[in-house]
């Protein structure tokens, strides 16, 4: 982190200009996860509604952008156990709200002659706590409990410039480890046979400021 910083703050001092983008976006997506009882597997799905606000900071170098994201989020998640022991309740659903953080680094080019822009972003810290879990007896998490471990990338276009820029971005965020009542979980093995996935596509709006 402290050789990237050095390195961002001599490309300052050379030809950049220094990039300031606020912004703030809805999104939608999907939530994965799996866990075994009594050797049963039971999968648990999610519909996803979100909205966060975020910063980029970093540089333009002609058509070239770059630096440090972070973002902070609120996300509903609208719930689904499929349990195959139990064929006769079918379906059983639940309600919780995962806050989630993550800083980051991204990257992205200009289109010549158009106001566009494509991008990638990668997080590499990812973190979550479930704000609300609702008391259900289908619903493996309780409230205050933690996603960590995270990881994520993202890809998105950017059209527009200052005062507001409007961008669409797709994006996974994994996450290996839970602490569900304070006890740390590895997930992938044992009890937990995958991550913790969240898909989603975003629609963001922000203020690119160039110094």
């Amino acid at each position: 982190m402290k050789l990237i910083l050095l390195i961002l703050l001599s490309i300052s001092n050379a030809m950049a200009l220094v990039l300031v983008e606020p912004y703030g976006y809805i999104s939608f997506g999907d939530e994965d996860f799996q866990e075994v009882i009594s050797g049963t597997t039971r999968d648990h799905d999610a519909i996803l509604l979100g909205a966060g606000i975020g910063l980029r900071v970093g540089f333009e170098i002609t058509l070239f952008e770059f630096g440090l994201v972070a973002e902070y989020a609120k996300n509903h998640l609208e719930s689904s156990l499929e349990d195959p022991n139990a064929p006769v309740t079918g379906t059983k659903r639940y309600d919780n709200t995962l806050k989630t953080t993550h800083y980051g680094y991204w990257a992205g080019i200009k289109i010549p002659t158009l106001p566009l822009r494509a991008f990638v972003e990668y997080y590499p810290e990812v973190n979550g706590k479930f704000t609300y879990a609702g008391p259900d007896s289908a619903n493996p998490f309780s409230q205050s409990d933690k996603l960590r471990g995270g990881q994520g990338f993202g890809v998105g276009l950017s059209i527009g410039s200052f005062p507001v820029r409007g961008t669409i971005v797709l994006r996974q965020r994994t996450f290996d480890q839970a602490i569900f009542s304070g006890t740390k979980t590895a997930l992938s093995k044992g009890d937990y046979p995958e991550d913790f996935v969240i898909s989603e596509f975003l629609m963001m709006v922000s203020i690119p400021i160039s110094i």
